[in-house]
């Protein structure tokens, strides 16, 4: 039987370009094990000789015994993909680096939420990314689920919503039905995504058709929070 090698044997293998830039091992090591210990700690393992690799991507996997992601993997994703905006809207951001930490997080390959987020919105529109999960959530449009559709991979959708749709730090004794629909989109983005209730609302009030110069300024906004959030952290030794 084929043993798979451990990432440490893989990153003495491969070469630092091998691996996809959002999901490096240094990544983790410098950003999404301090950011994300304290937030998701307790479903998965962070702990750096836990991580392990799909293909070319360090992934973290749902620890066992969690009810309805266990064994799922984790990846860095891209929160906001600057390439993908149309010029008018590129040309107001300062950098056009994808790969800065406080634009990284991460996300479960089960349920293909990354494709829903390319769907809907390019991979940019993270606003409304966060609408159709909260439509999800609040009157159960399936337009998420439809968009996340991967051969038969709805089942995952729902598993990886349902659960984020709760808070993390109550995970032992959960139950996932008895949560206020209103508040399940405010859980999913402080688990995943570590921002406010007051940046989540900015960004489902955000007009559909913003202009290219509010857009720039809710999206340097968004990461001016998450970094002073990965700051706080560092500071406690999270």
């Amino acid at each position: 039987m084929r043993i798979k090698k451990n990432i440490y044997d893989m990153l003495k293998e491969k070469s630092n370009d091998y691996w996809e830039e959002d999901s490096q091992y240094s990544h983790w090591t410098n950003y999404y094990i301090p950011f994300y210990k304290d937030m998701l700690g307790e479903v998965l393992d962070l702990e750096k000789d836990k991580l392990t690799y799909d293909n070319n991507r360090v992934v973290a996997k749902a620890k066992k015994g969690i009810d309805k992601i266990e064994g799922y993997t984790f990846g860095g994703d891209v929160i906001i993909n600057i390439k993908n905006m149309p010029d008018v809207y590129k040309a107001s951001f300062d950098y056009d680096s994808k790969y800065n930490e406080c634009n990284l997080g991460i996300m479960p390959k089960e349920g293909n939420l990354q494709g829903a987020k390319k769907r809907i919105g390019n991979d940019w529109r993270f606003d409304l990314f966060l609408k159709a999960i909260n439509r999800y959530y609040i009157d159960g449009d399936n337009t998420i689920i439809e968009q996340a559709k991967k051969r038969n991979n709805s089942d995952y959708t729902r598993n990886v919503l349902n659960f984020f749709s709760n808070k993390i730090a109550s995970i032992a004794d959960a139950d996932w039905t008895d949560v206020d629909p209103k508040e399940k989109i405010y859980n999913f983005t402080g688990s995943l995504y570590g921002i406010s209730r007051e940046m989540t609302d900015r960004f489902l009030e955000c007009d559909e058709n913003i202009s290219a110069q509010d857009f720039y300024i809710l999206i340097k906004d968004f990461w001016n929070e998450r970094d002073i959030n990965r700051l706080q952290k560092n500071k406690k030794g999270v």
